[in-house]
């Protein structure tokens, strides 16, 4: 569970005490296992009202994690990401993710492998990266858990001034699928 901070452990000691006064037969050493595991799973719930990563889509594509940029082994499992971005939460199937990263391949048994190993190593990338939680898979779909992240996308849409004011007219550049975004994007501006 990680070091403890002597302010950390007298607040333990003081809630079991009580609590072992009100309960004298459970067992003290137990009782004070049970409330460090409260404590910090206290702890890791508020750590989950926080955005997970940052993903920019405004110019090229990037995911940050703090100060780091998430690195992909593989472009098509970044560009996988980048769709599910765009779809902003929306699920995909694994059919759509084939045309979308193989426009004019054939999905048959090979290929669907193909696309096994780019999910896999998006998905192990995000772990490895200690973001997994953005991606939901289930029976076969995908998508991405949008109130995990923070977006510059999401921002405009929202109407955040700043991010408005951010935007500079390109959109996921490396990707032409997301020519149709960036018209919506642009046209928003205009009105």
């Amino acid at each position: 569970m990680g070091k403890v901070s002597f302010e950390e452990e007298e607040l333990i000691q003081i809630v079991t005490d009580s609590l072992c006064a009100s309960f004298p037969e459970i067992d003290s050493k137990k009782m004070k296992r049970e409330v460090r595991k409260a404590i910090h799973k206290t702890e890791k719930e508020e750590a989950k009202h926080g955005k997970l990563a940052f993903i920019k889509t405004f110019g090229n594509f990037d995911v940050f994690v703090g100060d780091k940029t998430v690195v992909f082994g593989r472009a098509r499992a970044k560009e996988l990401l980048a769709y599910l971005v765009d779809r902003q939460g929306a699920s995909i199937t694994r059919a759509e993710a084939f045309a979308l990263l193989w426009e004019d391949g054939f999905y048959d048994r090979p290929m669907q492998k193909q696309l096994d190993v780019i999910i896999r190593n998006l998905k192990d990338t995000l772990v490895q990266n200690g973001i997994g939680e953005i991606l939901d898979m289930e029976r076969g779909t995908l998508r991405l858990v949008t109130d995990q992240v923070e977006c510059d996308l999401y921002k405009f849409l929202e109407g955040d001034l700043n991010t408005i004011r951010s935007f500079r007219g390109e959109y996921m550049s490396a990707y032409s699928w997301a020519s149709l975004t960036e018209a919506y994007v642009t046209r928003q501006l205009d009105d």
